[in-house]
């Protein structure tokens, strides 16, 4: 929406009187600040939610809505230092493997078919000046190494062209039920499979549009009404995350915001309700415990594919090596020195790093797949505490939870102690004595 001068000018005092009020206040502090009308007023904060940080709650004093935004005031495209720098590292990086792809291409592809005719020319010379070689017994060698190399020629077509299939197995929960589904998938070329050896399978793209979009759809089938905790059900976010989350849809949206007598802050979005077109369908809706988290591995290959990269870049490993220190000086009365860096030194740091890259990059992968197995567990509890018309879990049916659904109770335990914090869940007692994770601020957000 392009906005008028006096429009910019209106936005501006009203960031003023945020500041003074150090980020909380209510529509009615800003009216009697800036003598500005209240429809103006909610019109204006539309855009201030949009544009920074904030989270919307009950001002407990008069039950009314506050909004407390971050203090100093904190856009939300705002890039902080440690971002700027995985950006600054990510597109290194990126570079970095793009020439590396390139430079081993032309390594694997070429100098490997270069090495075979260096080999088979080097066992020619020296079958010829065998004395054998006069009793016939060379001409039986030089067919046996060339039968050899021919086999290790047609190993490298095999691995080049020849694509797998296998089946993948991927966990989701539904019901509070940890469940699997199977597919069978291609399996990468082998160029590919070399460089995912290397650098690891490609990440699925993240859409940042995608739970907009999730949740206009959600939006249709609500009648309109949205609450954090439908946020946190959607999305898996922290109960202040969707908070924060509510404020900025309110603001994209045009969504009018009203506290519930139980204290519950519900954004009502009526024109997200409009559809004048039925073959349009929006986003798609995909509560957080069913999304499937994508796997985790060093490689992505087969095992097969993996041996033929290994073997492929031994070979040429070898070969550069025995050139970079001269081995071949003997049969061919030495060569220059860019012969020795095109042959040796430049293919040879390539190879080197063919298997020094995977080796750096598994503490990396082995921290993804914890907290992978991590966030499992927590889609399930989420799903858990959803599902359950109790409002909390007791201690003392952890270990029980935990052996149903074969989840580790000590990762459970750990999980669960974490989502109290991000839930602003309490640990109360019941008559028992029983200490009891109570979610009731939570499970009261989802009753609307």
């Amino acid at each position: 929406m392009e906005l008028t001068k006096e429009q910019y000018s209106q936005i501006a005092a009203v960031e003023k009187v945020v500041s003074k009020a150090r980020g909380k206040l209510g529509v009615a502090d800003i009216c009697a600040e800036t003598g500005y009308a209240a429809r103006d007023v909610d019109s204006l904060m539309n855009v201030l939610m949009e544009r920074y940080r904030c989270r919307l709650k009950m001002n407990p004093a008069d039950g009314r809505l506050q909004f407390n935004f971050e203090f100093p005031l904190r856009r939300r495209d705002e890039i902080t230092f440690h971002e700027r720098w995985n950006n600054f590292t990510n597109a290194v990086w990126k570079i970095f493997k793009a020439a590396y792809k390139v430079s081993f291409g032309v390594v694997m592809a070429v100098y490997s078919i270069v090495y075979v005719v260096i080999l088979f020319a080097l066992s020619v010379a020296t079958n010829s000046s065998d004395d054998d070689d006069r009793r016939g017994g060379g001409e039986l060698s030089r067919f046996l190494t060339m039968r050899l190399i021919l086999e290790f020629v047609g190993y490298i077509a095999e691995v080049l062209f020849n694509r797998e299939h296998k089946t993948r197995r991927e966990y989701y929960v539904q019901d509070g039920k940890r469940c699997y589904r199977e597919y069978r998938e291609e399996s990468p070329s082998f160029v590919k499979g070399v460089y995912q050896f290397v650098f690891g399978p490609d990440v699925p793209k993240y859409d940042p549009l995608n739970d907009s979009k999730e949740v206009i759809a959600f939006l249709r089938t609500t009648n309109g009404r949205l609450t954090a905790g439908d946020i946190v059900n959607l999305s898996g976010a922290t109960l202040d995350e969707a908070e924060s989350r509510l404020a900025e849809y309110a603001g994209k949206f045009g969504g009018e915001l009203h506290v519930e007598p139980s204290g519950v802050v519900v954004g009502e979005f009526e024109r997200i309700l409009q559809k004048e077109n039925v073959q349009l369908h929006g986003g798609k809706i995909e509560y957080y415990a069913n999304e499937v988290e994508p796997a985790v591995s060093l490689t992505g290959n087969s095992s097969k594919t993996n041996a033929g990269a290994c073997v492929l870049t031994g070979f040429n490993l070898l070969m550069s090596f025995i050139i970079s220190c001269g081995g071949i000086d003997a049969y061919i009365g030495g060569y220059s020195g860019l012969i020795v860096v095109l042959l040796g030194y430049f293919p040879l740091l390539l190879s080197l790093l063919f298997f020094i890259i995977p080796l750096c990059r598994i503490p990396s992968v082995s921290r993804r797949k914890a907290q992978r197995e991590r966030n499992i567990v927590r889609k399930f509890l989420i799903e858990y505490i959803v599902s359950n018309s109790e409002n909390g879990i007791k201690k003392s049916s952890i270990s029980r939870i935990a052996e149903m659904n074969r989840i580790p109770a000590n990762m459970l335990q750990s999980v669960l102690n974490k989502l109290v914090l991000e839930l602003r869940g309490e640990v109360k007692l019941d008559p028992s004595g029983d200490a009891v994770y109570d979610f009731s601020v939570f499970k009261e957000e989802l009753r609307r």
